[in-house]
């Protein structure tokens, strides 16, 4: 069995456009959206995936409708915003969409501070991922209960 792990210090995490192409592999319409906070003010610019990083402090939000203006007050109710979890934690880096990802992009699936790694593990084996800083490792075994 295939797993996804981060092999440095940072945190687990995918580039701009290798998460795009996970969301089109499971059918999820995205519409990203860099972001910027100025006095009280969130300023957002539509990307696609042509966009690239420019520094690891950018933060893109990936929304499932698109905003209806570009920027928003801290004040404004934000209950209409629907953020896209693809939750990849846990059982779900074994994910086949998420293993067909990586295996597709490569390097160009890392942000700055991640270095995805495939690992294979015995198949029928449970496992459970440790993580100091960022940087993981994986155990794996029958029966593993909780950690």
């Amino acid at each position: 069995m295939k797993i996804v792990l981060n092999k440095c210090f940072g945190g687990f995490a995918l580039s701009h456009v290798a998460y795009l192409y996970l969301c089109e592999l499971k059918g999820i319409d995205v519409h990203a959206y860099l972001v910027d906070n100025k006095d009280d003010t969130f300023h957002f610019k539509k990307i696609d995936k042509s966009y690239k990083n420019s520094n690891a402090l950018e933060r893109v939000w990936y929304l499932k409708k698109e905003l209806p203006k570009m920027e928003l007050s801290v004040q404004v109710n934000w209950d209409f915003l629907e953020h896209i979890d693809l939750d990849l934690d846990g059982a779900n880096r074994a994910d086949p969409d998420l293993i067909k990802t990586v295996e597709i992009f490569g390097e160009a699936a890392n942000p700055f501070y991640s270095k995805l790694t495939i690992v294979e593990i015995p198949d029928g084996n449970d496992f459970i991922i440790h993580e100091n800083g960022g940087f993981e490792s994986v155990v794996y075994g029958q029966n593993l209960g909780k950690a």
